[in-house]
């Protein structure tokens, strides 16, 4: 292939150092600078809310007005001085605050383990029972720490703060409708899914509609801003 795989292990732009940054149409001159004082030849434009969120790769407003012709328009001038720039998109990742979470949380998301109302919940429950064993699930999170605490029933999204992990089980300390869904009352025996999640982001499932939905996102935004490589 002409891109990736065998051809980039021998390729010139693998043999140079790169700089993290996020330039601006105000400071890419600075950056530009920079990049040439010290011998570097590639800017990498990291994801996040600072510069594109992550998934739907939505240009920050604040760094890119006028959002993806702005990030063309910074990329553009990069490479006019002989920098390449490439997207750091955290490959599939899904940040909390894209269409596919809220208001209305995509099916499509991933899951890593589903569990059973074990009885009707009514909207103003702050505990979810469910009748399989809990004894996996816990409550610790951070950057490094693949696990949410987030559950996924229908269209609602709950996030709990303890586990019952004795009979009868249940997500205990719950906020409904969180992350700006809609609580909402649910009956017995639906299901109750727990979301996977990873450097604070969620995931697509890799055999659903979303799984291409989100690739096509990051490729469109690749090609729509002419970066130069994939981290």
């Amino acid at each position: 292939p002409p891109l990736g795989g065998p051809w980039a292990m021998d390729a010139p732009i693998n043999r140079a150092s790169y700089l993290f940054a996020a330039p601006s149409e105000q400071n890419v001159d600075e950056i530009i600078r920079t990049v040439k004082s010290i011998g570097f030849n590639q800017v990498q434009i990291h994801g996040g809310r600072g510069t594109y969120r992550f998934g739907d790769c939505l240009p920050n407003p604040q760094l890119y007005p006028n959002g993806v012709a702005s990030v063309k328009a910074v990329i553009d001038r990069l490479h006019e001085a002989d920098i390449y720039v490439g997207m750091h998109p955290y490959a599939f990742f899904i940040d909390k605050a894209t269409p596919w979470v809220t208001p209305v949380p995509n099916p499509g998301l991933a899951s890593d383990a589903t569990f059973t109302l074990a009885a009707d919940l009514p909207v103003d429950a702050n505990s979810v029972p469910v009748t399989e064993p809990t004894g996996t699930m816990h409550t610790i999170t951070g950057f490094f720490v693949r696990n949410s605490v987030t559950l996924r029933i229908g269209e609602e999204l709950i996030t709990y703060g303890g586990v019952s992990k004795e009979p009868p089980y249940a997500f205990t300390q719950c906020t409904r409708g969180a992350l700006g869904t809609k609580a909402s009352a649910h009956s017995a025996g639906e299901k109750v899914y727990h979301l996977k999640e990873c450097f604070g982001l969620f995931l697509p499932d890799p055999d659903s509609d979303l799984f291409f939905e989100v690739v096509q996102t990051n490729a469109d935004f690749f090609n729509a801003c002419g970066f130069d490589t994939i981290y």
